[in-house]
């Protein structure tokens, strides 16, 4: 499975779904995966029971820190920043060590965002962008979300600042375009900002190229 991961895949969305309803049947392992699979499709109350079971069930294993980051991702979906920022902080202060720091971090990240914490969201962005054990995907999610930081700081100037916030929301966004090709998810969102970014600056010829 290992080999054809387009196989692998297919069938831990097999697993996710049959199971969706009933995780006390998973692994940690499983519920884990489970879990991220379910929030993808958009399946949020299971996908909270997934992540719920290993947090209350396995506490103490190696799957654990995937309870409490999954749940914070969960209150993202649900358009509840201010719960995602509680549990992920709480992650971040009470277990350092975790072995999710970095989707834990974007996810902090991307609640503040949501809040209009805009100066800590950029500069936790920043921090992020420049931490060299941040790399490859996690980089490109935290630049993603730096364009959108600028493009929220645009909305509250106006004149030669506001086309200034939005060029750098631009770059930004172009940047991880070219740069991210390897993680096609967050290439094309990438791609996408940059283009409703563009149609914000009137830009329309080059939006539509």
């Amino acid at each position: 499975m290992l080999r054809r991961t387009d196989r692998s895949d297919l069938h831990l969305k097999g697993i996710a779904t049959i199971n969706a309803d009933n995780p006390a049947v998973l692994s940690p392992a499983l519920l884990s995966v489970s879990g991220d699979i379910l929030l993808k499709l958009g399946m949020l109350d299971q996908a909270e029971s997934m992540f719920k079971r290993l947090s209350e069930r396995y506490r103490d294993g190696m799957f654990a820190d995937a309870g409490p980051v999954g749940m914070g991702y969960v209150a993202l979906a649900r358009k509840d920043p201010a719960t995602a920022l509680r549990i992920f902080e709480d992650a971040l202060v009470n277990n350092p060590g975790t072995s999710r720091f970095k989707e834990t971090t974007i996810g902090k990240l991307e609640a503040l965002v949501d809040l209009g914490k805009l100066d800590e969201a950029e500069q936790l962005a920043l921090a992020t962008a420049g931490d060299r054990s941040f790399r490859g995907e996690s980089v490109g999610k935290a630049l993603v979300l730096m364009g959108r930081i600028y493009r929220e700081q645009a909305k509250k100037a106006s004149g030669e600042d506001k086309t200034e916030l939005l060029t750098k929301a631009y770059g930004t966004y172009n940047r991880v375009f070219t740069a991210y090709k390897s993680t096609p998810e967050v290439s094309a969102e990438a791609g996408w900002q940059a283009y409703e970014t563009l149609l914000e600056m009137d830009n329309t010829e080059l939006a539509e190229e």
